[in-house]
């Protein structure tokens, strides 16, 4: 299941001691940590970094707050295991309770002289277990697939019916999100025009995604507001348009996510909190990550937190740039998330614009 440069790590975390396991191929090591009280606190204080408010003038300030943090975190949850990942160049993190919401490639190193961050060593994937990681192997060994080009729907238009129901839910007022409609012209542009199927404002409708034979498509891609309840995470959904005498209400919810037929590469939920859900025991994060996993698709790109518009139409513009040039999902969304790390924007090399995006799946 694991190539010989690519190391599983499979975190749990417990009252007196907690573990890791790093998986290579014939290889099997188990890693003593500190005691999972410890590490939640740093981890619950690490994600107050990721509320926003950056900007060119503060940048400088909260990037050096940012990497202060999670270098605790190195220190205590990673440096153990670095010596076993000597070869590895890219991991697979099995996450247990909170490190379900902790990004691992915003994590730097103490190298000296210059501190680095995860991402610049590793590509870097998540996994909600490793049964599930095979599972989804033999699934896709199972099935030849001949989907090909991309499905994308985009810029919903949200009427005060839409509005209504994320209400109930959230409490909050839906905007238009105008960067969503330049982010899925310019990621189906990289797409010949016979494999690209494109839904936009009042065509991006719940009832279109629903009657589209989208089994038929490598890449589906939303760009719209996610409603997240973490709460009930049957009640998180992806906002769309409604149609016109459209009996659907315009949230994609869980359940019917589970009931679509999908037989992608890979599914993108570039909305805000897309990855959130419900931390269960046993069974990790529940949300529309692993809905999506269940109607069929290989791997799910997901957000941790609010993210921006504009970083992320540019952020994802170079994902599927580089999926097209025939880089791994992994591979791809680590040369993107470098890209604006070491771009000219100076407030986009905090992590709360580059980092909020991770791969979910095989």
């Amino acid at each position: 299941m694991l190539t010989p440069d690519t190391a599983l790590i499979e975190f749990v975390l417990s009252e007196q001691k907690s573990f890791a396991w790093v998986i290579q191929q014939g290889k099997l090591t188990a890693v003593m940590l500190p005691p999972g009280q410890e590490i939640e606190a740093l981890v619950k204080q690490y994600r107050d970094v990721f509320a926003g408010n950056i900007s060119s003038l503060n940048a400088a300030q909260e990037i050096a707050k940012q990497k202060a943090q999670s270098q605790q975190i190195y220190k205590k949850l990673f440096q153990p295991l670095a010596p076993y990942l000597v070869k590895a160049r890219k991991l697979v993190i099995v996450p247990d309770g909170v490190l379900a919401y902790l990004p691992f490639e915003t994590l730097v190193n103490e190298n000296k002289p210059v501190p680095s961050y995860l991402l610049e060593r590793f590509a870097i994937s998540y996994a909600p277990s490793a049964s599930a990681l095979a599972a989804l192997t033999a699934h896709r060994h199972a099935t030849a697939s001949d989907a090909k080009g991309i499905i994308a729907f985009g810029d919903p238009q949200y009427s005060k019916t839409a509005a209504g129901a994320a209400q109930s839910v959230r409490g909050n007022e839906l905007r238009q999100l105008p960067y969503t409609r330049m982010e899925v012209n310019e990621i189906t542009a990289l797409f010949p025009a016979a494999e690209r199927r494109v839904f936009l404002g009042l065509d991006a409708q719940e009832q279109n995604v629903k009657s589209e034979p989208l089994g038929q498509y490598r890449y589906v891609h939303f760009a719209a507001h996610g409603i997240i309840d973490e709460d009930y995470p049957a009640r998180s959904g992806i906002m769309l348009s409604i149609g016109t005498g459209s009996t659907e209400d315009g949230m994609l919810q869980m359940s019917e996510v589970m009931r679509l037929k999908l037989n992608a590469d890979l599914v993108t939920l570039s909305a805000c909190r897309s990855g959130l859900g419900k931390l269960l025991n046993g069974e990790g994060m529940i949300g529309l990550t692993r809905s999506f996993l269940y109607a069929g698709a290989e791997s799910v790109a997901v957000s941790l937190w609010s993210v921006n518009d504009i970083a992320t139409a540019s952020l994802m513009k170079s994902f599927y740039k580089y999926l097209q040039a025939g880089k791994s999902k992994d591979e791809a969304l680590q040369a993107a998330k470098l890209e604006l790390l070491k771009g000219q924007q100076r407030a986009w090399r905090h992590p709360y614009y580059w980092a909020p995006f991770v791969l979910v799946g095989k």
